[in-house]
């Protein structure tokens, strides 16, 4: 078989390519196998991998070419690959963890603003909904309205499993700050209109 290549890496397969590289293994594809001048190299064979990192991507070889740096790793390991001030490596587990936690976090965010929307609408309904609703609970508080006090009985529970102080505390406290200033300047806008 004869293969167009760009260094080792085979761009593809042809009976007028440029190199013979023998037959191909048919249950491995071309992106994982590269041919070194002699023979066809298996990538998830080898232990330790040339790699040089192009234009936000990685790119594997077999042999020693021009900006590549020898990693140990696998085969399966090459989703794991970063670059550090230059060089590249492998990501470590805590690393591996923390994009998976952010994963995550993000995936949860998602949802709980997928089930917002589809409550109480787009941002600005669930802001002017929240102030209805804070507004709707001082007056029927303010007037004594029979039912306000199950209503509480109710809903204080709902937003202690909802909103734990331990978790809601941190996060405002650390925030508080920067609210503070965004406030005043939000207030001093709508004295000045």
């Amino acid at each position: 078989m004869k293969a167009v290549l760009k260094e080792d890496i085979i761009i593809r397969t042809t009976r007028h390519g440029d190199v013979e590289i023998g037959a191909i293994p048919k249950s491995v594809g071309i992106e994982r196998l590269r041919f070194d001048g002699s023979n066809l190299i298996d990538l998830s064979d080898l232990n330790e991998i040339w790699v040089r990192h192009i234009g936000g991507a990685f790119e594997l070889h077999a042999i020693s070419v021009y900006g590549a740096q020898l990693v140990q790793m696998t085969w399966a390991e090459r989703s794991n690959l970063k670059i550090d001030d230059g060089t590249i490596r492998l990501k470590t587990a805590i690393e591996i963890q923390q994009e998976e936690t952010a994963k995550h976090n993000k995936l949860i965010k998602n949802i709980l603003r997928k089930q917002l929307h589809s409550s109480t609408g787009q941002l600005e309904d669930q802001l002017q909904n929240a102030i209805v609703l804070i507004c709707a609970l001082i007056v029927y508080a303010r007037t004594g309205n029979a039912q306000i006090e199950q209503f509480f009985d109710l809903l204080v529970p709902e937003i202690k499993d909802t909103f734990p102080l331990d978790k809601v505390q941190p996060i405002i406290m650390k925030h508080m700050k920067d609210l503070k200033i965004f406030m005043d300047e939000y207030w001093q806008n709508i004295i000045e209109e």
